[in-house]
């Protein structure tokens, strides 16, 4: 039994350790700029630490001369070494889905139910702008965030059953559906 528990500790400290910053992005106008403070280079190597092991409020990033302390509720989020951008809003740690779109949409793993039947489920979130706040996926609160747009909210009734629907991703236009309406909402007729 402790061979068990050692062998599943060892694999989540290589897979947590795994998990790299390439860069942070300070602020929201960071993000929309594609502008990461203490991306590592060769002339100018940093190391960053994320603590997400123990779920620890803070980054540590380290030079060669220097150590400085970020509390994740202070930065907009970061770039991991496989591409992947990760927002930090309220506690919270978001995946972020499309970088390039319009409306950002997030999505977090979860780990639901008792210890002996564990799942993962995923939840999808979204937020107006990269400085919004992070809200919970949902028709209704599309419909709130974009109110003034009449013609987009209209698309969201016409094309969206439910919730679920709203994570789709339109191939053809290599772009989630949610946006792809957005863009055509905004076009002069």
């Amino acid at each position: 039994m402790r061979l068990i528990l050692f062998n599943i500790l060892f694999i989540l400290f290589i897979k947590l350790s795994a998990q790299r910053a390439l860069g942070i992005y300070a602020t929201a106008n960071d993000f929309i700029q594609g502008r990461l403070s203490y991306e590592s280079t060769k002339q100018n190597p940093f190391r960053i630490k994320l603590h997400e092991l123990f779920n620890k409020s803070y980054i540590t990033v380290k030079t060669k001369t220097s150590r400085i302390v970020l509390s994740k509720d202070s930065v907009f989020g970061y770039k991991d070494n496989q591409g992947v951008v990760y927002r930090y809003f309220k506690h919270q740690k978001y995946i972020l889905l499309n970088p390039s779109e319009e409306i950002l949409l997030y999505k977090q793993e979860l780990k639901v139910g008792e210890a002996k039947y564990r799942q993962v489920a995923v939840f999808y979130f979204f937020s107006e702008k990269a400085g919004s706040p992070i809200l919970p996926l949902s028709i209704l609160n599309l419909e709130t965030c974009f109110q003034n747009n009449k013609r987009f909210t209209e698309f969201l009734e016409i094309y969206f059953k439910n919730d679920l629907e709203l994570s789709e991703y339109d191939y053809n236009h290599n772009m989630y559906k949610l946006n792809r309406l957005f863009e055509l909402s905004t076009k002069s007729e």
